[in-house]
């Protein structure tokens, strides 16, 4: 069988398309990873620093301390909130409400609503 030069240019734009999309799955991969190890390193922090803190003291760990911790491993976010943080803007559903606006609240980060997310959606 002969093949003609336009059989060879049809054969490397296949290849070069296949090799487009090869690329572009890598780089999803890429984001994925890194995505992956963000949550990684957040996570670790969080329990290396509860742990610690256990195992020095001995004690029950305060709120203040998990929220800190919760906080600088990005698990937590903190916002200036200026109003109640629920979709249908109830007082009694904001635990900031009762202590007035404007108020410093932490709220779950892209991280941690995501793992939130998919506990709900197993369970």
């Amino acid at each position: 069988m002969e093949y003609t030069e336009t059989d060879f240019e049809d054969s490397v734009g296949l290849y070069k398309s296949m090799m487009d999309y090869i690329d572009l799955k890598l780089g999803d991969i890429k984001t994925k990873m890194e995505a992956l190890a963000a949550e990684d390193i957040a996570y670790r922090q969080f329990s290396v620093a509860i742990l610690k803190e256990f195992m020095e003291n001995y004690s029950d760990i305060g709120g203040d301390f998990i929220q800190e911790q919760a906080v600088k491993s990005g698990l937590l976010v903190e916002v200036t909130a200026t109003e109640p943080c629920c979709d249908n803007k109830r007082v009694d559903c904001c635990a900031c409400a009762a202590l007035g606006f404007p108020i410093s609240c932490c709220r779950p980060s892209p991280i941690l609503k995501a793992a939130l997310t998919q506990d709900d959606d197993v369970g």
